[in-house]
């Protein structure tokens, strides 16, 4: 799996998480407040049953909301956001069927530097988790996980050629069986 992360600079009493291996999300529970994302949350798919991630952050605030997908046919290819040397303000989550988003606050305090991150996974279901860091006030840091494409997608015109190859193969066999039989 490849790691992604946007970190921001500010390193003092962090503390890490990992939700490695989670990609079959169903549902993102995110909250902010007017200086960062404040707590994230994931609801996902492990072994047949939907498992509730911990909070991570600062407790859930009243700008919280709730990113549900239809399950498992949509998927994320896409988080995207801008963040600060105190953490990360600003999130969007995109689909191979939506975008959902942005969730946060776009305008920096004063003097502050906004920077942007965008984890763009591709349009397979390459997602393997997110990671990142959080202190009191909230989300320092955000990261994704990608499990890189073991087997070549095939298009539909592929696949349509190779349906009629198949067929044409079969009405020649079948031809060359009768004119053996006439013969």
């Amino acid at each position: 799996m490849i790691k992604i992360q946007a970190l921001s600079t500010k390193k003092d009493s962090v503390t890490f998480w990992d939700e490695k291996g989670h990609g079959e999300i169903s549902q993102i529970f995110i909250s902010h407040n007017e200086d960062c994302i404040s707590c994230i949350q994931f609801h996902y798919a492990q072994n047949g049953s939907l498992v509730l991630s911990p909070p991570y952050g600062a407790p859930h605030s009243p700008n919280f909301y709730s990113v549900e997908f239809n399950y498992p046919s949509e998927f994320l290819v896409k988080v995207s956001g801008k963040y600060t040397i105190n953490g990360v303000r600003l999130i969007t989550f995109t689909t191979n069927k939506g975008t959902y988003g942005p969730y946060g606050n776009a305008e920096p305090p004063f003097g502050t530097k906004l920077h942007e991150f965008n984890f763009d996974m591709g349009k397979r279901r390459q997602f393997g988790g997110f990671h990142g860091s959080f202190a009191t006030q909230g989300l320092t840091s955000i990261g994704v996980y990608i499990n890189p494409a073991t087997t070549p997608e095939t298009s539909p015109a592929e696949i349509s050629n190779s349906v009629w190859d198949i067929c044409s193969c079969y009405i020649v066999n079948i031809f060359k069986k009768i004119i053996k039989i006439l013969d």
